[in-house]
């Protein structure tokens, strides 16, 4: 789904929350160099699901906004919004198993272009194995 965005709203990301110690699960988002589409992959490295939820947004320059969510235990681990063709900001909330909510990734995320020898990785990558404190 997208909707414009408040005009207040700087495309800048927001500084990410530590998760507390024990959590274990990552986060690679992908921006597909030819259509754009921005995919979102979720991990979890233990047996118990550490998150209920996770509520990706992503804007565009032009403020649009495209969401979604990904549910581990219903086994929606990915999702793969629309992206356009400059640098999107792309951000992360998940929900804890125990009430608490984390922004646990917020990056901008540009357009790779096909001749960067780079572009076939994932463009960022987030990860939370280790507590560390702030």
């Amino acid at each position: 789904m997208e909707t414009p965005a408040p005009v207040s709203r700087a495309l800048g990301p927001l500084p990410t929350q530590v998760i507390p110690s024990g959590q274990k699960f990552s986060f690679q988002v992908e921006k597909n160099p030819v259509t754009s589409r921005i995919l979102v992959i979720s991990y979890e490295v233990q047996e118990k699901a550490a998150f209920r939820s996770a509520d990706i947004k992503v804007t565009h320059p032009d403020r649009l906004v495209a969401t979604g969510i990904i549910l581990p235990l219903k086994g929606v681990t990915e999702i793969t919004l629309k992206g356009s063709k400059e640098t999107d900001r792309v951000g992360v909330i998940a929900q804890m198993y125990y009430g608490g909510t984390y922004r646990v990734y917020d990056e901008l995320v540009p357009v790779m272009r096909l001749s960067d020898p780079l572009c076939l990785l994932p463009v960022s990558f987030y990860s939370s194995f280790e507590h560390i404190p702030a």
